[in-house]
């Protein structure tokens, strides 16, 4: 009887490990030799510098005896040159002559300028139209090179399109200007960054939202992306180094208010955060579907990060301004921007996600092209 006992339990045993192996091989789909993940390895001297997602070490490699724009990336065993500036190539029906751009409304954004200016650009514009809304700060020698090499257009604005609505304004005359000639444009600001979701390509590290739009979102009017906002990650000053690499605390609820890349051909009409397509057409969400849907953005392919506050003293000095009004800004602003600061009565660690590194995967290249601009 002992015996039998012992066996039936072994049996048991082996049955029960093979049920867990097969549930956990069913659930677990491999991951395609074609892709890996999102993060970077760069590597500027022939050793490779790993951006470690757990630890807050700055890139320190020397870029001395680098070419400008030759920068090497490491996917598995491979070294592959990185372009710090990328081109599209896909095949454009006249009259478009870019096949993606933003149209972007800024105001004393002087300090973040480059950063945003050079990961979007790697992450695949063509073009954008930077529409100032009278800045005070020293920004255009940032903006300059970039105005040099053809990515950007200033716009000197005031709401001289429709006085009294500034951003409206701006939308209208970009929408009447711009949007015949570009396949995709797009409008957001300078505290939100798209951000991809899943694997890219192996050995692509730039060009991952124009390819994006080509791969998955050609069919469709638009694309509406899900933000995510972040707060100042207990941030009193502005940390000297990226937003994507410092600001990693952001809400659980998502923001309802998302931004849309509009597949231009195919849109009537378009006004802030909502567009009308033409007939036959559909605007969907990141992931193909209804954008009245769950907005959760865990399955996802691309969202956007909403870098709202950034530091303490950067949020209570927004929330003074009235460059862009909002309603947070129009209530207690003190109580809004303490509630990244740990200690604080507003604090709510129940809705934080801390430590989201996403974007941070990225900013190692974005820290070592900075260098070449």
């Amino acid at each position: 009887m002992t015996r039998k006992l012992t066996l039936c339990l072994i049996a048991g045993c082996i049955a029960f490990a093979l049920l867990y192996f097969w549930e956990a091989t069913k659930f677990s789909p491999p991951v395609s030799e074609e892709c890996h993940q999102v993060h970077l390895h760069i590597s500027t001297t022939g050793d490779t510098t790993t951006n470690n997602a757990n630890n807050n070490n700055n890139n320190n490699a020397n870029s001395n005896n680098n070419n400008n724009n030759d920068l090497q990336t490491s996917s598995s065993s491979t070294n592959l040159p990185i372009q710090c500036w990328h081109t599209n190539h896909y095949p454009l029906e006249s009259p478009y002559t870019r096949y993606l751009v933003g149209c972007i409304l800024f105001k004393n954004e002087g300090r973040y300028l480059k950063e945003w200016l050079l990961f979007h650009q790697l992450a695949g514009f063509d073009h954008l139209y930077m529409y100032d809304d009278g800045s005070t700060d020293d920004f255009m020698p940032i903006l300059q090179p970039f105005i040099d090499k053809g990515f950007v257009s200033y716009i000197k604005w005031g709401g001289v399109f429709e006085p009294g609505k500034v951003q409206t304004g701006q939308i209208r005359h970009c929408m009447a200007n711009y949007a015949n000639y570009s396949e995709w444009l797009s409008f957001f600001d300078l505290d939100e960054f798209f951000v991809p979701m899943w694997e890219m390509p192996k050995g692509q590290t730039t060009g991952f939202l124009s390819s994006m739009l080509h791969e998955f979102y050609l069919p469709y009017a638009g694309v509406e992306l899900h933000r995510a906002a972040y707060d100042s990650s207990g941030h009193v000053d502005p940390p000297d180094g990226l937003v994507i690499e410092h600001f990693i605390s952001r809400y659980t609820p998502v923001n309802t208010a998302g931004k849309l890349v509009l597949h231009s051909k195919y849109v009537k009409r378009f006004s802030g955060h909502t567009a009308l397509a033409k007939d036959g057409y559909t605007i969907v969400d990141a992931r193909g579907g209804d954008v009245n849907a769950d907005r959760q953005f865990i399955d996802n392919p691309l969202r956007m990060n909403h870098y709202v506050t950034r530091s303490f003293n950067e949020c209570m000095a927004k929330g003074n301004q009235t460059a862009f009004p909002g309603a947070w800004r129009a209530g207690d602003t003190l109580g809004y921007c303490n509630k990244g600061m740990v200690g604080t009565p507003q604090y709510e660690p129940f809705i934080h996600f801390k430590d989201d590194y996403l974007a941070r995967h990225y900013a190692p290249l974005v820290k070592q092209c900075m260098k070449t601009i």
